[in-house]
């Protein structure tokens, strides 16, 4: 008897979030698209197969099947494979959730594969290859709209008439129209994946977040943080339990694929729940979060900004925390990891992306996606040793757990996040975004990076005498961060600041006599402000800062200051062909900016209130 095996992924679910730029658009279809595929009966394609006949059949109802029924091993973030000796069973499936999944989704692109074989190992590579190869294959997605009909202008598909909420009508495309008309049932479900639902009174809603702060009800845009992380060496993973059970039968397949697959997905929920608390707990009043994505390892949300460094940095924690402790209740996984030299954790990177709530919302995720990108770079980066001397190699080697100092293996996958401040819609790539932004021509020829924004996240990843030496996320959090220290470390701070500021203008201007006054000026004044209420002075945190290794440039500088001088730049390591200098200061202004934004804001509103806000004082805020 003969083995059936149907695979389904839908494909660029980001991209058709996005399509429309507006974001009522992305929290109707980010709202849809989270009930469409799970393993709980509310979801849609446990509904399908109820209304098929197929969902009794299936190992979805909670009982055991034979091997004629439906067996899935993976029924998570918007894919779902199955397997049975029965293919009619299959074929009917495929038959209906194709139809259904266009009708629901109009317009996103998704791949398919069925095949049947006597093998189930060889006929599941089969089915992968097909899949991969059917996607690939050019295809019309219904609805098809032809020359003669209405485009949309904001997507460009076939427009439909539809009812406004004040009843005038107007024309939009199928997709958006099906997705609006859902059931407002629909929006707390992502809320009970991430937070107690204690506190969804104090979550608010992207119109009210709108109009907080601006005068007289004005169309004011506010900055909002989009944030998007997942899961670093997934794949390494996976495939290292693939190859474990590539002589298991299709039932022990099976049954841990998809104990895989509920174990990634309990991971990012639990991270994400912690993350959240930790913010709830710590700050009073209502804030803006908004999940878009929760699937698999994959998280993407708009949050308020002034939380976003606390949530990535508890985020990226748990997700390590929880990633070993599941691991290690998996025997079959563990043991697998373990006889394939694979580390027995996982942990996360991603992206944080600071923009207008107005911005097109499509050039935003793939803006994020791309300083996520630039992360998972910095994680798995391996650098050429031949570019640094014998004691950076020792130190390079400890910090990636490696014993080869001629050829330096990267068995270690740190937590990274990019980190970028967009002041105004641009359509290009990130990448292009960062050089625009923050390189610029130097003195002598030279290049300066005033932020790479790419950091590791969190100091507790790295062995207790290394963490005083890398510069992470949560270091230039804890800096800029006056919440929780005396107002004497706040106000220095600030004037640091200040002085920080005008360095970094000057330095993107080429200036770099102006910028070396302002250093020295700062060297000069600061040192006597060693006596803030918590015993430290901001000066010297700031010079313990500068002082760790940070990267620009996908290189990595050991080089150690000379402690009577504050190096406010330093030259990068790993490149003869190109002088190339770096600096943080432009990633310290934009945490400070935000971290400390509300406690900034609530000050300025409470003196407008009162009427005591002076002329000067409204033209600095």
């Amino acid at each position: 008897m003969g083995i059936a095996i149907y695979l389904f992924e839908a494909k660029s679910i980001q991209s058709y979030l996005a399509r429309s730029g507006r974001l009522k658009d992305v929290v109707n279809a980010s709202n849809y698209l989270a009930k469409m595929i799970d393993d709980g009966d509310g979801s849609d394609l446990s509904k399908l197969m109820k209304s098929s006949g197929l969902y009794e059949k299936s190992d979805l109802s909670g009982s055991q099947k034979g091997s004629d029924g439906i067996h899935f091993f993976r029924v998570k973030g918007g894919s779902f494979y199955c397997w049975s000796d029965n293919k009619a069973n299959l074929q009917k499936l495929r038959r209906c959730w194709t139809l259904y999944f266009q009708a629901c989704f109009p317009g996103m692109a998704y791949t398919d594969a069925l095949e049947e074989g006597e093998d189930f190992h060889k006929t599941l590579s089969k089915a992968f290859e097909s899949m991969t190869r059917n996607f690939n294959s050019p295809s019309v997605l219904l609805p098809f709209g032809t020359a003669v009909c209405q485009s949309t202008p904001r997507t460009g598909m076939a427009s439909v008439e539809c009812k406004r909420n004040r009843g005038k009508n107007e024309y939009s495309d199928l997709a958006n129209v099906r997705l609006r008309s859902q059931d407002e049932n629909a929006n707390d479900y992502l809320y009970s994946q991430t937070i107690p639902e204690i506190f969804y009174d104090r979550i608010e809603r992207l119109s009210d977040y709108f109009f907080r702060y601006t005068d007289n009800n004005s169309q004011k845009s506010r900055d909002i943080a989009l944030i998007h992380l997942d899961g670093n060496g997934i794949g390494q993973i996976l495939m290292t339990l693939k190859k474990s059970l590539e002589n298991k039968s299709s039932d022990e397949y099976s049954k841990n694929m998809r104990q895989f697959s509920e174990m990634l997905e309990k991971i990012t929920q639990n991270s994400m729940r912690s993350a959240m608390k930790d913010i709830l707990n710590g700050e009073p009043g209502d804030f803006l979060f908004r999940p878009l994505v929760l699937g698999g390892d994959d998280v993407t949300l708009l949050l308020e900004p002034r939380f976003a460094y606390d949530f990535v940095i508890s985020f990226c924690k748990s997700f390590y925390k929880y990633s070993k402790e599941e691991i290690g209740k998996n025997k079959v996984l563990s043991e697998a990891l373990k006889k394939a030299n694979v580390r027995p954790y996982l942990s996360a990177s991603g992206g944080i992306l600071f923009n207008k709530i107005a911005h097109p919302f499509f050039n935003s995720i793939s803006i994020v996606e791309g300083l996520a990108e630039k992360a998972k770079q910095l994680t798995k980066y391996k650098p050429d040793l031949n570019d640094y001397t014998d004691s950076e190699k020792n130190e390079l080697c400890r910090l990636y757990n490696s014993e080869n100092t001629d050829s330096l293996n990267n068995t270690m996958l740190y937590s990274a996040v990019g980190v970028f401040r967009m002041s105004s819609a641009s359509a290009i790539s990130s990448g292009e975004l960062l050089s625009n932004n923050r390189h610029a021509d130097y003195e002598n020829g030279s290049v300066i990076t005033t932020g790479d924004c790419v950091y590791f996240v969190n100091r507790d990843e790295f062995e207790e005498d290394m963490r005083d030496r890398m510069l992470t996320l949560e270091d230039i959090r804890d800096f800029v961060s006056v919440r929780e220290r005396g107002n004497s470390y706040g106000t220095n701070l600030s004037k640091l600041i200040g002085r920080i500021r005008k360095m970094t203008g000057y330095m993107m201007n080429g200036n770099s006599q102006e910028q070396r006054r302002e250093e020295l000026i700062l060297k000069k004044n600061f040192p006597k402000h060693e006596s803030d209420d918590d015993g430290r002075g901001v000066y010297s945190e700031y010079s313990d800062l500068l002082k760790k290794a940070f990267f620009a440039w996908n290189h990595i500088s050991f080089g150690q200051p000379d402690d009577k001088n504050l190096q406010i730049i330093r030259k990068v390591c790993g490149n003869a062909s190109h002088d190339y200098m770096a600096s943080v200061n432009d990633d310290i202004l934009v945490a400070y900016h935000f971290i400390n934004e509300e406690h900034q804001s609530a000050e300025y509103l409470a003196k407008k209130k009162a009427g005591m806000m002076t002329e000067k004082e409204s033209v600095n805020e």
